[in-house]
């Protein structure tokens, strides 16, 4: 009774991006997913703080994929997100990564949002953070309503480079298996 209304979508958010996940990788033990209570001992200090919304382990055919998830609701200002990918950028330069992975593979940044229009603009101020950053850090981008429809099979993460999306090239979004990995 003492939460916000905020806080409530927040968490459900969270769940419904998991529950889609989970359908997408129905095989026992190809999807881990860790929120951020699973994470918060301090046996985990090595993943970024703030803490991200959840740490997901997918299992492919040529490997183990790693991703970092945040959710922003509608109700976040947008300078909440960019600071989120400040601090990811600056997490990406401090090393403490290696401290878990030896090879130093960052896991794919996940940011959903929820509106078209924040999407859009997210994804311009992203390619230019990534532009004046040095750190290779990757990163994909959707709507929370496409990870919820059934009908995309997962195929809703668009990856960001430093170059930006291309206005004459529509975006084609790929499963995460799919998604580019940083070059470290």
């Amino acid at each position: 009774k003492d939460v916000s209304e905020g806080f409530i979508e927040h968490c459900l958010n969270v769940l419904n991006v998991y529950l889609a996940l989970k359908a997408l990788y129905p095989a026992q033990g190809k999807l881990n997913y860790f929120t951020k209570s699973q994470l918060s001992y301090e046996k985990y200090d090595f993943f970024p703080a703030p803490l991200q919304d959840a740490y997901i382990r997918i299992k492919t055919s040529k490997g183990e994929r790693e991703f970092f998830l945040d959710v922003f609701e509608d109700s976040q200002p947008f300078f909440v997100l960019i600071r989120r990918i400040k601090k990811y950028l600056d997490y990406a330069g401090s090393g403490e990564w290696a401290r878990y992975d030896e090879d130093n593979e960052l896991p794919t940044v996940l940011l959903v949002v929820q509106n078209k229009s924040v999407h859009k603009l997210l994804r311009k101020r992203l390619a230019k953070e990534l532009r004046e950053s040095y750190e290779e850090l990757t990163f994909a981008t959707t709507r929370l309503e496409h990870i919820l429809e059934p009908k995309h099979k997962g195929q809703v993460w668009f990856p960001i480079d430093e170059d930006g999306d291309d206005p004459d090239e529509p975006l084609k979004p790929v499963t995460l298996t799919r998604l580019p990995q940083a070059d470290n």
